[in-house]
This record gives structure tokens, sequence and C-alpha cells, in this order.
């Protein structure tokens, strides 16, 4: 389900490039998160780092010619494999991998920009988060992380289509800002 996912996330960039009337260098980043957990009755582990390296190595050799030709704008794509070892399902273990190791590597990209653009930064710096399925656990602790940075958020409708039907489904995507896809935060109500 990785590669049609991925495939889906970019389309949905690259459409929102397009869109741009002006000449822009775009810089996108996209971090694979994966786990894996040890079956309870001591079989063999589920693991997803190996897809998230073979969509890695998939996305250095295709992605750089599809952008380039479908696009005006230099836009470079990196892939980063952030892998969380064991305890995909259980909370405090995905908070814990989120803190130690996905945060670390926005931080890093943050800075890059902040670098590059000086006091310009924060109208260029992005962050989008795909939202298709995984453990309630993970994607959970991911999307209260990232709150600080107003991500967007890119929604697969259908993310097992492609691995029940053969196909990608374009209609099964919507891009929302921070705003449309955040909850109206708690109020107080009065006793």
């Amino acid at each position: 389900v990785c590669f049609p996912i991925f495939a889906l996330a970019l389309q949905c960039f690259l459409e929102k490039i397009r869109k741009q009337s002006h000449r822009c260098d775009y810089l996108k980043i996209f971090f694979l998160t994966g786990g894996h957990q040890v079956l309870a009755e001591g079989g063999e582990t589920f693991s997803t780092f190996s897809a998230g390296e073979l969509l890695s190595m998939w996305a250095e050799q295709q992605l750089k010619e599809l952008t380039s030709e479908a696009l005006t704008h230099n836009v470079r794509v990196q892939v980063q494999v952030v892998h969380s070892g064991s305890g995909i399902f259980v909370y405090d273990q995905n908070v814990r991998f989120v803190n130690q190791f996905l945060l670390p590597k926005v931080d890093d990209a943050r800075e890059l920009a902040v670098q590059e653009y000086k006091s310009a930064w924060s109208g260029l710096f992005h962050v989008t988060t795909t939202l298709a399925e995984g453990a309630p656990a993970r994607v959970s602790a991911i999307t209260q992380s990232l709150i600080p940075f107003r991500p967007a958020y890119i929604h697969i409708l259908r993310p097992k289509a492609f691995a029940e039907k053969g196909v990608l489904f374009e209609d099964g995507v919507e891009f929302l800002n921070f705003d449309a896809a955040s909850a109206v935060p708690a109020v107080r109500i009065p006793a």
C-alpha cells in the first residue's frame, strides 16, 4: 500500500505546484515513518522498513525525472525513512519515537529553511501530513506533535483500493489546509 499512497501524495503536491504562476524553487522532503510489531503468538514480525527503503530508492530514480519533465519550477525531492522499531501500536512508544526521531528531522528541515531564507523562512516552510491508514497510536502521536507547525493534510480516502482493484482513484484524495482539517479547541462548559 506504501507505493500508491506515496504516489497519490506526490501527485497532490505536484498539482499544487503546477497552479503556481510564478517560478519558484521547491524542496520537498518526505519522511516515511514505519515500524514493526512482534506478533502476540510469537510469529514473524511485520515491518514496513523494507517497503520504506524500496520506496526511497524508487523515488531517487524516478521522481527526479517526473518533476523535471512535468514542471517549469525547480523541484527537488528527498525521501527519508524514519523507522521506530517495535511498538507501533503502543501510544507512549510512539510519542517517544516522534520526540526522539521524527521531530528532530523536521527541526533539521526547518533549520535548513532558516539558513536558506533568513527571516522569510516561516512563510516558505510548510509541513503536510498524509493520512491514509495506520496504527491509531502512531497516527495520533504524529498528528498531535505536528500541531505547532500548522500542517496541511492530504487525506487518502481509499488507501487499499490499489491492492483490491489494481487502480488509484484521484478523486479519493483531498488536500486540506490546517484550518479546514483542525477541530475547534475544547471549550469549557460552565457548571
